[in-house]
């Protein structure tokens, strides 16, 4: 089976979130929010953005189905452009972006959407971290102009690459 008009036309109508495709008028707002870098030039079959895990495993069953090929958005752009593929369908995590801090149990529970410097305030708050030089990327002024006492990065201190390929 393929990404045909018909399988699409369904899948838009069924999806819980918001689709966008090329002829869409937010398409191209849409694709450079996820690539800025003007050199990259693929364009994704259609771009979908879910609020729910529920609603990434429906984009996941309709590539599976289809045999499409799958991009992820993380929560920012990617300047390689590593979420982007020509005819690929393109979820886009942006939209899950919430936080929930549980400081008795020591965890936060982060969106696949959120970025790393907008958790470092929600965290900060309940002390999760001793660092917070991490979170602004080893600058002290600027974990002090965030308002953070703490960091939302890896232990080694550095990010998670925000876009994938499968």
């Amino acid at each position: 089976m393929s990404l045909d008009e018909a399988t699409l036309d369904r899948f838009i109508r069924d999806f819980p979130g918001e689709v966008v495709r090329p002829a869409d008028a937010g398409f191209a707002e849409a694709r450079a929010e996820a690539v800025w870098n003007g050199s990259i030039t693929r364009q994704p079959a259609l771009i979908a953005r879910p609020a729910t895990t529920e609603a990434v495993a429906t984009v996941i069953a309709l590539c599976r189905e289809t045999g499409t090929d799958l991009t992820v958005r993380g929560g920012v752009h990617s300047a390689a452009g590593n979420c982007v593929e020509d005819g690929a369908v393109m979820i886009d995590l942006s939209r899950m972006n919430d936080i929930r801090v549980d400081s008795g149990a020591r965890r936060a529970y982060v969106g696949a959407g959120r970025t790393v410097l907008t958790c470092a305030a929600p965290i900060g708050q309940t002390k999760l971290s001793p660092r917070p030089q991490e979170a602004a990327g080893g600058d002290p002024g600027r974990a002090q102009r965030l308002g953070t006492s703490s960091s939302a990065t890896s232990r080694r201190g550095t990010s998670p690459h925000s876009c994938s390929r499968r």
